[in-house]
């Protein structure tokens, strides 16, 4: 009974509140392109239940392609990784076997229910985007990644208005690197030019520097 009080409708009002804010007081960094890191994203307690309701990571499946994936990984790192991932569209659709699964469900249906809202949508595109819209699509996953790590573009599709990339985990977990963040070199490959740290309860914000476009687009993260 106690868990369940947890779980009430103003307890993820308050974690979207508080990350709206958290949203409008970050700064916009400029080097090498815009983006922002923001730092204390979700309430603390809010933030434990996040981590303690995460899918299994046999729950999660390989990305599209990741046999490719994992060789531009060893290229570009010299190091093996993987990546692996369930959208929560998915997961919220999977069959519940337990007390245990419908806290989850409800937990994060709670949180996608606040967090595709035009309240945060707005928040992110007046705060880091040329295009202030609130009629968006916004596709929400989990990732888990070990090893060394190659994302790539996350504007990797001509539809992505934006990425919001939220680390999940014990400090242990994140390890000591970080997103890096490339420009192409005068010979036309990759140049590290920056690399924004794993903290827990964070977040990076990497809009579309290129497009104002108002057409089907989605906010990833």
């Amino acid at each position: 009974e106690f868990r369940r009080v947890l779980f009430r409708s103003d307890r993820h009002d308050a974690a979207l509140a508080h990350v709206v804010n958290r949203v409008m007081a970050t700064p916009v960094e400029t080097n090498p392109f815009p983006h922002g890191a923001i730092e204390e994203l979700f309430p603390l307690a809010y933030y434990q239940q996040m981590l303690a309701l995460l899918p299994t990571p046999p729950e999660l499946e390989p990305v599209q392609l990741a046999g490719e994936y994992e060789a531009r990984c060893k290229l570009m790192t010299g190091v093996e990784g993987f990546r692996r991932h369930l959208w929560l569209a998915d997961f919220l659709q999977s069959p519940s076997t337990s007390p245990e699964r419908d806290l989850q469900h409800e937990f994060w249906e709670g949180f996608a229910n606040r967090f595709v809202s035009p309240a945060f949508v707005s928040a992110l595109t007046h705060r880091f985007s040329s295009v202030a819209c609130s009629n968006l699509e916004v596709a929400l996953r989990f990732v888990r990644e070990t090893g060394a790590v190659y994302i790539g573009p996350h504007l990797d599709r001509p539809e992505k208005l934006m990425s919001v990339v939220c680390y999940l985990g014990a400090a242990a977990e994140l390890g000591a690197q970080g997103t890096s963040l490339y420009v192409t070199g005068k010979d036309g490959l990759p140049e590290l030019t920056k690399v924004v740290p794993f903290l827990q309860n964070s977040a990076v914000v990497l809009p579309d520097r290129k497009s104002t476009r108002l057409n089907s687009s989605h906010l990833g993260i």
